[in-house]
């Protein structure tokens, strides 16, 4: 019982001011991985209304049903995801396949473009096209960072082209291009959207959507125009989805479209929850760990002189102990509010605040020296 009065009352609490400092730190570590679980929790059951507030724009995907589309070819290809790789059952034929689906989703025409790319062609075709360039116009492999711009945008540029116009001549087309401003040529690569590689114009009255599947990683075209209708950039809509080892994608275990438009769905969320829960500990690490040491070394350099406590361990070890109820309040508060840790530091900040206000006013205990030793030895057993 006094073990645990020492949580709430500062003359039990100040006993443990003597405590080796390395439970200190276990204490604010392990409060970063408790204060995390509601959030985890939380947010890995929310994935169907994440699905229907339309988070990266997943929801076409999910409700997709094209009954004439024929998945066969794609089940057959038996594209899976292994070891943070894209495999498939056929040798590389020097292109990629492509496969169209159509939908209505609230009223709007969707189509969605699938593209396998395993063997990465694209990129190939790119990489020809930029050799090609160099040495047209004898460009080093080392030149300058705004050279290497100019022929990652031409070589984009004579690739939509070729698409066009398998017959395009393109040392002619190359001469076209190089002349041009550096903003002028940055304008025309900035037009260019993933869209533009397969042919595809997108409309303000149909979403269209491509995905581009690599050997290592998704490109993700999402369309142009946002819900209100608002023409976007390219840039703006396309994001890089690299394979994880936890992604869990293989078109074996699909029969039909719809089948797969759930599992990226799903794929996309969890990634999308696996990073939102990385950036939430981050903050959690700021909040438990970094604020407290840093209100620890304003009170101690404030009241070090004249306080009953002196020593900087003295001042983070009461920290640590007074973080507990805090923690425990914040811990039943995130279950009802995932996202309000920095809630933690509000209440931290008072309560250790109204204990070295006690404990530095409080006269001194011969026996608690003599007790120090018993509530370190609670303390690790605690700790293990």
């Amino acid at each position: 019982m006094n073990f645990i009065k020492a949580f709430f009352i500062p003359q039990k609490m100040k006993r443990f001011r003597f405590m080796t400092i390395f439970i200190a730190i276990a204490i604010f570590v392990i409060s970063v991985y408790l204060l995390r679980v509601p959030y985890q929790v939380i947010t890995k059951n929310s994935k169907p209304e994440l699905v229907q507030q339309d988070i990266l724009r997943v929801l076409a995907f999910d409700e997709l049903d094209d009954a004439g589309f024929d998945f066969a070819p794609i089940k057959s290809a038996q594209y899976r995801v292994v070891n943070g790789s894209l495999t498939c059952d056929f040798e590389d034929e020097d292109t990629y396949r492509l496969y169209t689906a159509t939908d209505t989703l609230n009223d709007r025409s969707i189509r969605i473009t699938f593209v396998f790319d395993p063997h990465n062609n694209i990129a190939e075709q790119l990489e020809e096209l930029g050799t090609q360039y160099r040495s047209i116009y004898n460009i080093e492999d080392n030149a300058d960072a705004v050279t290497l711009e100019r022929i990652g945008i031409i070589e984009k540029l004579a690739f939509v082209e070729k698409q066009a116009d398998p017959l395009l001549d393109v040392p002619a087309f190359f001469a076209t291009k190089h002349d041009l401003t550096d903003d002028a040529l940055r304008e025309e690569g900035n037009a260019i959207s993933r869209f533009s590689y397969f042919g595809i114009t997108p409309v303000s009255t149909q979403d269209d959507y491509v995905l581009i599947f690599t050997e290592k990683y998704i490109e993700y075209q999402i369309p142009l125009y946002s819900v209100d209708l608002e023409l976007l950039t390219p840039q703006q809509t396309l994001a890089t989805v690299t394979y994880t080892s936890f992604m869990d994608f293989d078109v074996g275990t699909m029969d039909t479209i719809s089948d797969f438009g759930q599992k990226f769905a799903s794929n996309i969320l969890d990634l999308y929850i696996e990073y939102s829960t990385v950036q939430y500990t981050l903050q959690a690490i700021l909040i438990i760990i970094f604020y407290p040491a840093l209100i620890v070394i304003i009170m101690w350099l404030f009241f070090r002189r004249n306080g009953y406590l002196k020593t900087f361990k003295e001042y983070y070890n009461i920290a640590a102990i007074s973080s507990v109820i805090p923690t425990l309040i914040t811990f039943v508060i995130l279950w009802f509010l995932p996202t309000m840790i920095t809630l933690y530091g509000l209440i931290l900040s008072v309560f250790y605040i109204f204990m070295l206000y006690r404990i530095n006013l409080s006269p001194i205990d011969p026996e608690e020296v003599k007790e120090v030793k018993e509530s370190t030895d609670q303390l690790k057993q605690l700790t293990h």
